[in-house]
């Protein structure tokens, strides 16, 4: 039997979105594909859990329309407070990724999800090295 410190250890992805379906959905969907996952119902939520120094997030996960502030502002803090974090916006207007995000259309697929996800960690820049 392996030991534990052999066993490799599962990325955190916060997730925020204000649908309490869709943040359990998406919980089930990252907990099977191997994710830990914080979820935060509004950016306020997402914002707090973003200043905590005892959580390392993987991945941010942000719809855009949120009720409280905008998914804009979370993202743009996200950005600032981790910038080697990589960031998915979840949005209905369907504009591809680019070089600051990887970009999910909601409504999306339990695939989808889980494929954004590797996506976002596959252009992730290692902590401490600067992007060109």
């Amino acid at each position: 039997m392996p030991s534990r410190s052999t066993t490799p250890a599962r990325r955190r992805v916060l997730f925020v979105e204000d649908s309490d379906d869709l943040r359990q959905i998406a919980r089930m969907v990252l907990d099977r594909g191997g994710y830990d996952v914080d979820q935060a119902c509004d950016g306020g939520s997402a914002l707090k859990l973003l200043a905590r120094p005892d959580r390392d997030y993987d991945v941010v996960i942000v719809n855009l329309r949120l009720p409280d502030l905008s998914g804009a502002r979370v993202v743009t803090e996200a950005q600032t407070k981790r910038p080697f974090t990589p960031i998915i916006v979840v949005s209905v207007d369907g504009r591809p990724s680019d070089g600051l995000f990887v970009r999910l259309q909601n409504p999306y697929t339990p695939e989808a999800l889980l494929a954004a996800v590797e996506a976002a960690l596959a252009r992730a820049l290692p902590r401490g090295v600067a992007s060109r």
